[in-house]
């Protein structure tokens, strides 16, 4: 695994590599999610229609109870949604105020390890949820080296 500090994600991007996301599992009420920060704005202002399938694919896995994984992976764009916040299911349009969790950036990070396993590419991999998530940088950078350690793994995890 490589990392490199202040390098830009979307020229990763550019260059035919997939991007992580880390997103929100909320929606608004027009069934939109809410990707109104950091790496999901870019994201959403890039690929406009983004926002409005996310939402989709939010409401559709939070519908469909036998539905177990988190990621949504969008082979057009190549793009990776990754959930660092859960919803609030009393008022999902709320999802993006909280907190990011541990626990979701953890199962997030597995079900893509498992994914990156089938899917050999170069991957741009941030440090999910320590932006607007307030995760401590540390401890997550730790935990991706810790994961997906080893030659086998061509992700690149970007951070300033």
């Amino acid at each position: 695994m490589r990392t490199v500090h202040g390098q830009n994600l979307w020229e990763l991007h550019e260059s035919g590599g997939w991007v992580v996301i880390p997103t929100n599992l909320g929606w608004k009420r027009n069934g939109d999610n809410v990707m109104g920060r950091g790496l999901a704005l870019q994201a959403k202002v890039k690929f406009p229609n983004l926002s409005s399938e996310y939402g989709m694919f939010c409401r559709w896995r939070n519908e469909e109870t036998s539905r177990t994984g988190l990621l949504c992976i969008d082979r057009a764009r190549k793009l990776i949604l990754a959930p660092t916040k859960p919803l609030r299911v009393d008022s999902p349009w709320l999802s993006w105020q909280g907190k990011s969790s541990k626990a979701l950036v953890v199962r997030s990070l597995e079900e893509l390890k498992g994914w990156f396993a089938n899917n050999r590419c170069n991957l741009g991999l941030p440090l999910l949820g320590t932006g607007n998530g307030g995760l401590n940088r540390e401890e997550i950078r730790d935990l991706i080296m810790r994961m997906f350690a080893g030659p086998e793994y061509n992700i690149i995890t970007l951070y300033t």
